[in-house]
C-alpha cells in the first residue's frame, strides 16, 4: 500500500461516515430488545428518580440517597430518557453512542499521527474489538468512562510525545492537544466513574516521558493543570450533589478500599494484567512491535513523530497495567481505558505491516514476518472477522440477556402486590434484592400500572439489616439465594406467621420472595 493521498474533507467525511454506519450497525439493532440485566439498574433507577422528582442534582434510588457512583451516567440516561422515553433502548444509547464516539476519536488522532487510512484501522481497531460490545450495547458506566478517560489518553499523548518530536523535526506544531480539551475529557470520565481511570492517566504520561527520554512530561503543566481543574470542578459537583442528595437520609456509599488490595483477591491480581492484554485482542498484539533496533531506527531515521506516539502509547499500556496491579486492583473490566491506546498502536503497526516500499513507517523484513503470521498482513482480514463475530454477538448476547433480565420477576411481584394489597396505599421494603437487581423492581412498579401511584418502594437498608422494619399490611421483598443472610433474619417471623410469603422466584442467581406482614409485633416487625 502507498501514502495515503493528501487529507481532504471529503476523504475524512467518507471515512468517518463509514466508521459512524458500521457503528450503528453493531450497536444499535435490538438495543431494547431485552430488559435490563446484571447492574443496569443501579444506572437507571437513579436516572428515572431524577425525571420523577424533577432535581438532577439528587441522586438516589427508591428513596434512599445513593452515592456509589458520580452523576454522569445518571445524568446522561435521564437526559436521553426524556428525550426518547423510559425505554432500554433509551437507556443503552448512552453508552452505543460514547463507543461510537470514541472510536471516532481514535480515527481522528491517529489520521493525524499516521495518515488517513491508518486512521480509519484504529477506529475499527477500537470499535471491533470485542472488549469493548458488551459495556458498549448496555446502560453501564464503563462505555462513557472510558470515552472521557480515551479521549485524555490521546491529548496526553499529543501534547506531551507528538507535539514535542514533530517540534524537533522542524514540522508544524497546530494547536491540536487544546488544555481546555484536556480539562472537558478528564472532567468526564471523573462523572463518569470518578478518579478509576488515574492509574491510566499516571502510565500515559510516564510513557510519554520513556518514549522521549525526559523526565519533563512528569512535571509538564500543560497536563497536570488541566487535569487540577478538572478535579477542582469534580470536586465542587460532588459537594453540591451530596448536600441535595443527604437531605433524604442516611447516604449509602461504597468504600474505595473494596477494589484496592486484599490477600484474598491475590490469585485474580497475579492474572489481571496477562487478562486485560487478552481481552484487548487483537489489538493487543501490536504490543511485539515497537521494541529492538528495527524501533529505534524508525524513530531515530525514518518517522519520529508516529514512532514516537507508537512508543509512547505501548510504554503507557504496560505501565498503566502495572499501575493498576500495584493499587490491587485485581478486576480487568478496571482496566478498560487502556484500550484505546491498543487501537491507535495497532493502526501503527498495521501501517509498518502493509505499507509498500516507498511508504514511511513501513517495518524491517524480519518485524513484517511476524506481523504476517500475526495475520496483520492480510489487510481486511481483522476487521472482516470481528465485523462478523460482532454481528453473532449481537444475536446471542441478547439472547443471553433476555434470559436473565429482570422483566418475568418484576411482573410476578407486581402480580403478587395487587392481588393482595386491596385497595389503599402500600409500602414495599427491600434491601438486598435492590443491592443485586434494582431492575427488577423498576419492572415491578411499571407492572402496577394504574396502581404504581399508591405503592410505594423503600430501600430500607439499616432497618431489614436489624431485621427490624415493616408494620402490619405492609411487604418485605428478601433475598433468598444461599449465603446472603436476608431471609435467615426474617426465619423466625415466617415461621411464627407473622410473615406470609406471597410470591417466590429467581432471577438470573439470585432468589427473591415477597412476605405480607399479617400480624404485629413478631420477630423483626413493628406495629403499624
Amino acid at each position: 500500500m502507498r501514502d495515503d493521498p493528501p487529507l481532504t474533507l471529503a476523504r475524512h467525511g467518507a471515512r468517518m461516515a463509514l466508521l459512524l454506519a458500521l457503528a450503528a450497525l453493531l450497536l444499535l439493532p435490538m438495543l431494547g430488545r431485552s430488559g435490563f440485566a446484571a447492574t443496569e439498574g443501579h444506572r437507571v433507577a437513579p436516572a428515572w428518580a431524577m425525571l420523577d422528582s424533577g432535581e438532577w442534582s439528587r441522586l438516589e434510588m427508591f428513596g434512599a440517597p445513593y452515592l456509589r457512583k458520580p452523576p454522569g451516567m445518571p445524568w446522561a440516561i435521564a437526559a436521553s430518557s426524556e428525550v426518547f422515553g423510559r425505554t432500554e433502548r433509551a437507556a443503552r444509547l448512552v453508552s452505543a453512542l460514547s463507543a461510537a464516539l470514541l472510536a471516532a476519536a481514535a480515527y481522528v488522532f491517529a489520521a493525524r499521527w499516521f495518515g488517513g487510512r491508518w486512521g480509519l484501522f484504529a477506529g475499527l481497531a477500537q470499535l471491533l474489538m470485542p472488549w469493548t460490545w458488551p459495556s458498549a450495547r448496555s446502560a453501564e458506566i464503563e462505555s462513557l468512562h472510558t470515552l472521557g478517560a480515551g479521549l485524555a489518553a490521546y491529548l496526553l499523548i499529543e501534547i506531551l510525545a507528538a507535539r514535542p518530536a514533530r517540534a524537533a523535526n522542524g514540522r508544524a506544531i497546530g494547536s491540536w492537544g487544546s488544555p481546555v480539551l484536556l480539562a472537558g475529557a478528564a472532567l468526564l470520565a471523573l462523572l463518569a466513574k470518578g478518579p478509576a481511570s488515574a492509574p491510566m492517566i499516571v502510565g500515559v504520561v510516564a510513557g510519554a516521558g520513556w518514549a522521549r527520554r525526559s523526565w519533563w512530561p512528569a512535571v509538564d503543566p500543560r497536563w497536570w493543570l488541566p487535569f487540577l481543574s478538572a478535579a477542582a470542578a469534580f470536586g465542587m459537583i460532588m459537594s453540591w450533589v451530596w448536600r441535595v442528595s443527604v437531605r433524604a437520609g442516611e447516604p449509602i456509599t461504597q468504600d474505595v478500599s473494596e477494589f484496592l488490595w486484599a490477600w484474598d483477591r491475590a490469585p485474580a491480581l497475579v492474572v489481571m494484567a496477562p487478562a486485560a492484554l487478552a481481552a484487548m485482542l487483537p489489538a493487543s498484539l501490536s504490543l511485539l512491535f515497537p521494541w529492538g533496533a528495527d524501533a529505534r531506527r524508525e524513530r531515530a531515521d525514518d518517522d519520529p513523530v508516529a514512532a514516537t506516539v507508537a512508543s509512547a502509547a505501548a510504554r503507557g499500556i504496560l505501565l498503566s497495567l502495572a499501575a493498576y496491579v500495584a493499587l490491587g486492583v485485581s478486576n480487568p473490566r478496571y482496566a478498560m481505558p487502556v484500550a484505546p491506546l491498543a487501537s491507535v498502536l495497532a493502526a501503527w503497526a498495521a501501517r509498518g505491516v502493509w505499507a509498500s516500499v516507498e511508504c514511511r513507517g513501513r517495518f524491517g523484513e524480519r518485524r513484517r514476518s511476524i506481523g504476517r503470521v500475526l495475520g496483520l498482513g492480510l489487510p481486511r482480514a481483522w476487521p472482516v472477522a470481528l465485523t462478523i463475530a460482532g454481528a453473532g454477538y449481537v444475536w446471542l448476547g441478547e439472547a443471553r440477556r433476555g434470559e436473565i433480565d429482570g422483566r418475568a420477576a418484576g411482573r410476578a411481584i407486581a402480580s403478587a402486590i395487587l392481588d393482595a394489597r386491596g385497595e389503599g396505599h402500600a409500602e414495599v421494603w427491600a434491601d438486598e434484592v435492590i443491592e443485586a437487581r434494582p431492575d427488577v423492581l423498576l419492572y415491578a412498579r411499571s407492572g402496577l400500572g394504574a396502581a404504581s401511584g399508591r405503592v410505594r418502594f423503600r430501600w430500607e437498608k439499616s432497618a431489614l439489616r436489624a431485621g427490624s422494619g415493616p408494620g402490619e399490611g405492609e411487604f418485605v421483598l428478601l433475598r433468598t439465594d444461599a449465603g446472603d443472610g436476608e431471609a435467615e433474619r426474617f426465619a423466625t417471623a415466617v415461621e411464627s406467621g407473622s410473615l406470609r410469603e406471597l410470591a417466590r422466584g429467581r432471577v438470573g442467581r439470585y432468589g427473591w420472595a415477597l412476605c405480607r406482614v399479617e400480624h404485629a409485633p413478631g420477630v423483626g416487625l413493628r406495629p403499624r
